[in-house]
């Protein structure tokens, strides 16, 4: 297949850039929920860390268990994996597959330029990619083939452990069936996609059902909880996805969604296919913003089948998108440049020197990847022997698992106090008379952190507590985090 080189670049590549610097906060958590594999976690299902995990089986005792390498090759896996999928449905579909298709299929900066990140956004890309391949073979291929069945199932299994969001990728499955396979493989299709979400389902139903089903409620409840319409918000919402998906990419979702409406006849059978996949989450992740708080990556589940859309139409002479695509691939490399030389040069810092002497360096994200690998050597070197066999305790998950993953096998570390729905996410420690929601009472003395972000004191409420060491790191001459180290004393 031509372009076969380009998701093992991609894979090296990003894998290779991931090395240069520490985890993210939600990396440090992830790998801190894989220390302790279950059916299901506080906020998402357990598609992320039983990945870690995976690796850290293999690569742990290679590498380190606390090794970047370990958190990060499943996210280039994930990633390049979505590439390789993508190029594969591009040449099933009959479109043009050229370097120039590869450049389209690569310009998604919100997503490409950061997948050296260990979300679970990557499995749930990956498990996407899978379904809408598998479904498209066995709806479109002359023969059945057991590898598109495979990788149908694989996909659906993905979905669903991967994020609570990946049910509406399920059901686009399933409606591409019912409309577009021959009717003699409706069978065969309806038990993939069945018996796939059995055993994504039953893992997550199992856990809830065991955690006063607070990881769905969470997600129905809190997570899309709003204070009603708001422009501002949707237009502030609007003004990300430009920048993280590309301008010409959500005006190509908005022309081909025109044209699709206007003649639907004359729009060619790939990118049927592709509108099942992409008005589901449309109708849910575009719209939600205007009544509820939102994050920008939740939408991106739409701009993938739609950049996939793109990368099939500027190829095709008759739609006369080319132009469009160039443009969308120039805005992308510029955003994606941004992006990495951000990651590893303080820039954000360097431009808010323009608008005051001293910049906070919380305003500069990137900054948080800096300091906490630090921390272990700063404790060997500055906190007294006596001490540092004390647990170590921090009532943010952040905080407590940037330092988790930088002690891991020199200090014991918590996450206290936390809400009901993790109480099983961290190995007990024995510190404290409970581990929240409240501040319980400790039953030994321990060392608690904060830092510059997450800067609230401890308030056990039987305990002294003081700020004893302080860890600084700088890039270039700029501040960029700060940990507090507190003595905290029964009294």
């Amino acid at each position: 297949m031509a372009l076969r080189w380009l998701p093992w670049g991609f894979f090296f590549f990003i894998l290779f850039f991931g090395l240069f610097f520490g985890l993210t906060d939600d990396e440090a958590y992830y790998w801190v929920l894989a220390q302790t594999p279950s059916l299901g976690y506080a906020y998402h299902p357990p598609a992320v860390a039983w990945s870690i995990a995976i690796s850290q089986f293999f690569f742990g005792p290679i590498f380190g268990v606390n090794s970047v390498f370990v958190v990060r090759l499943p996210a280039a896996f994930f990633a390049a994996s979505s590439v390789g999928l993508a190029l594969a449905w591009l040449k099933k579909s009959g479109a043009s597959v050229s370097r120039f298709s590869g450049a389209v299929l690569l310009a998604f900066p919100g997503f490409f330029a950061l997948s050296w990140m260990m979300v679970p956004d990557l499995p749930l890309f990956f498990g996407f990619t899978a379904a809408l391949f598998g479904t498209y073979s066995l709806c479109y291929d002359e023969r059945v083939s057991f590898r598109g069945s495979v990788v149908l199932w694989v996909g659906v299994v993905f979905l669903l452990l991967s994020k609570y969001s990946g049910s509406l990728a399920v059901a686009s499955a399933f409606l591409s069936i019912l409309l577009f396979a021959p009717r003699s493989r409706y069978k065969l299709g309806m038990t993939l996609v069945l018996s796939a979400s059995l055993i994504g389902v039953v893992p997550i139903l199992y856990w809830n059902a065991n955690h006063e089903w607070s990881s769905i409620l969470y997600q129905i409840q809190e997570r899309h909880a709003g204070a009603g319409v708001s422009w501002i918000r949707g237009l502030r919402f609007w003004g990300a996805q430009t920048i993280l998906a590309g301008a010409p990419l959500v005006g190509y979702f908005f022309f081909a969604l025109a044209r699709s409406v206007k003649n639907p006849s004359r729009v060619a059978l790939p990118l049927r296919f592709l509108w099942v996949w992409i008005l589901p989450a449309a109708i849910v992740f575009l719209v939600q913003p205007l009544f509820s708080d939102f994050k920008p990556h939740w939408a991106f589940i739409v701009w993938w089948p739609t950049l996939l859309a793109f990368a099939f139409d500027s190829g095709t002479a008759k739609t006369g998108y080319r132009r469009l695509a160039l443009f969308q691939v120039g805005q992308a490399a510029a955003v994606s440049a941004l992006i990495f030389v951000s990651c590893l040069f303080p820039v954000g810092s360097l431009a808010l020197q323009a608008f005051s002497k001293n910049p906070d360096p919380r305003m500069d994200v990137t900054n948080d990847f800096y300091g906490w690998p630090k921390l272990a050597s700063f404790m060997r070197e500055k906190v007294e022997a006596p001490y540092r066999q004390w647990p170590v305790l921090a009532s943010r998950y952040q905080t407590a698992s940037q330092a988790s993953f930088a002690l891991e096998g020199t200090s014991a570390v918590s996450w206290i106090p936390r809400e009901a729905r993790a109480r099983d996410e961290w190995r007990p420690l024995l510190v404290s008379d409970g581990v929240g929601p409240v501040w319980p009472k400790l039953t030994s003395d321990v060392l608690y952190i904060s830092d510059n972000r997450y800067d609230a004191p401890p308030e056990f409420p039987n305990a002294k507590c003081e700020k004893s060491w302080k860890l600084e790191a700088n890039r270039w001459n700029y501040p960029a985090k700060q940990i507090d180290i507190w003595k905290c004393l029964l009294h």
